[in-house]
């Protein structure tokens, strides 16, 4: 094991909360003196945005050994894979394949974390996680992966379909692969969901199954079931998937939970509208999760930022909820201006070299 300890998200604030220090008991004594390194993955930081990042890790210094890393990775060399992005299609979730070459090679231990993820207790507990042969450790996914092509095509087990939010990773044995065969025509057909794919594929012989409540991906009660039947959808066209978690697993995991991956469209800092039928009155849904999540953003020097989007991005989809709802020519008669608006906003917002951080 390295003499120290690195994990990968933006939810660094979570480090500080109450839950955090009240699992530091039931952390392996070896773990709990090694300082915590972050690495962030990005392709663009602003100088306000570094400049918030350093704030942040001192003040995590002040409660225990903490760095920031920043690695500056590059969009472009993916664009010919299928883009992913619950708020907008991008290519960074593609980012993690270069943990192998972006990270110091002395270190022989990681733990990767989506940004959408949410930090309930102390991480070197799940930094020390025993990975025996094993590459990678992750948590199998939460839905029903039969209707994937890769499950559909036999080349993996359902129930062995995992989620690739949350990964312990063996570095030494994740340098053995050749992860650069996500460009060739052989697996980049495998990319329904960005690199997810592609890794069940390329670990499917190496991987550790982790305890669910490492990566308790929830989703409201009325989208998922714990019977056989297969997905449908109700009279308000919300649909429900089939659970790959049992049950007993999934109750003592929401109990209980170390990491929640925060999925789908119950992003804390988002709000979407679930209703499939424009015509009907909006349905807006909240994680559970969502006042906790809230509660430590307000605590991050980032969160004058994260509350302004949020109240923009709110009354956009709220107003256009309701417009497409009630009001449908009105909805029909802004889209022209909003295309011209967002079409401003890109060439406004283009990458500037000098926006740009280059790792070191």
């Amino acid at each position: 094991m390295d003499s120290s300890s690195n994990a990968l998200s933006p939810s660094l604030r979570a480090l500080a909360q109450d839950k955090a220090r009240q699992s530091i008991n039931k952390t392996p004594k070896a773990s709990r003196d090694l300082p915590i390194h972050f690495h962030l993955l990005a392709d663009s930081l602003s100088p306000s945005t570094l400049s918030h990042l350093r704030t942040l890790e001192s003040h995590l210094d002040t409660i225990y050994p903490t760095q920031i890393h920043i690695h500056s990775l590059n969009q472009a060399e993916f664009k010919a894979l299928n883009p992913w992005g619950e708020a907008g299609a991008n290519w960074c979730a593609y980012f993690r394949l270069k943990l192998g070459s972006v990270l110091p090679q002395e270190l022989t231990k990681a733990l990767y974390l989506d940004v959408d993820t949410l930090i309930l207790r102390d991480i070197r507990e799940l930094f020390a996680y025993d990975l025996g042969e094993c590459a990678i450790g992750a948590v199998r996914s939460g839905l029903s992966g039969d209707s994937i092509k890769i499950v559909r095509e036999h080349k993996i087990h359902a129930q062995n379909y995992f989620n690739s939010g949350v990964l312990l990773i063996n570095l030494p044995k994740w340098r053995t692969k050749d992860l650069a065969l996500i460009h060739t025509k052989e697996y980049a057909e495998y990319a329904e969901y960005a690199d997810q794919d592609f890794l069940n594929l390329i670990f499917r012989d190496s991987v550790c199954f982790l305890p669910y409540h490492y990566n308790l991906q929830w989703l409201a009660q009325s989208r998922i079931h714990f019977d056989s039947s297969p997905p449908h959808t109700d009279t308000n066209g919300i649909a429900s998937y089939p659970s790959a978690i049992d049950f007993s697993e999934f109750a003592s995991a929401l109990i209980n939970p170390s990491i929640v991956h925060l999925l789908g469209g119950y992003k804390p800092w988002e709000k979407s509208n679930f209703q499939s039928n424009p015509a009907k009155p909006p349905i807006f849904a909240q994680n559970p999760y969502h006042k906790l999540w809230w509660a430590i953003a307000r605590e991050s020097p980032f969160a004058r930022q994260i509350h302004l989007a949020y109240y923009k991005r709110t009354a956009l989809i709220t107003i256009a909820a309701y417009l497409r709802a009630y009001a449908p020519w009105a909805y029909a008669g802004l889209r022209p201006f909003v295309r011209v608006l967002k079409l401003l906003k890109s060439a406004l917002s283009s990458p500037n070299p000098q926006r740009t951080h280059n790792a070191k």
